[in-house]
């Protein structure tokens, strides 16, 4: 996996071996940062970036789904370990008639970040955030 810094504060990460992308970008203004996944893209809000970074990380969060970080609008990221790495997954979510009847639709995209990658998206995203103030 590779990154480029634009002129525009864009972090792109591109991966050698295949065509998938992803991008993350200061949001100006907004205290969020956009992740762009290729075929989709989603605002994350500050408050939502600590849970990403820990499941990115590896760690369960006591509260919540504990593979997933809701980030409004009805999107939720999936994050979960996938051979050398965390695959990191979007999904559209449907609420049924209670709290408890969730259900989580993958819209087909998402990628996998191999483990010697994952201190550089999480440097992304705090840097992304730092300059969308």
């Amino acid at each position: 996996m590779t990154m480029q810094t634009t002129d525009s504060g864009h972090f792109d990460f591109s991966f050698d071996d295949t065509d998938a992308y992803f991008t993350i970008s200061p949001t100006p203004g907004q205290q969020s940062v956009f992740l762009d996944l290729g075929d989709w893209g989603v605002t994350v809000k500050k408050v939502r970036l600590s849970r990403i970074k820990m499941l990115l990380q590896g760690q369960k969060p006591s509260l919540g789904y504990p593979d997933t970080a809701y980030l409004g609008q009805g999107y939720a990221l999936t994050i979960v370990p996938d051979g050398g790495g965390m695959a990191l997954d979007l999904n559209k979510v449907y609420v049924g008639h209670s709290a408890s009847d969730v259900r989580l639709d993958p819209v087909g995209c998402g990628v996998t970040i191999p483990s010697h990658g994952i201190p550089l998206v999480i440097d992304a995203f705090d840097a992304a955030l730092a300059a969308s103030h």
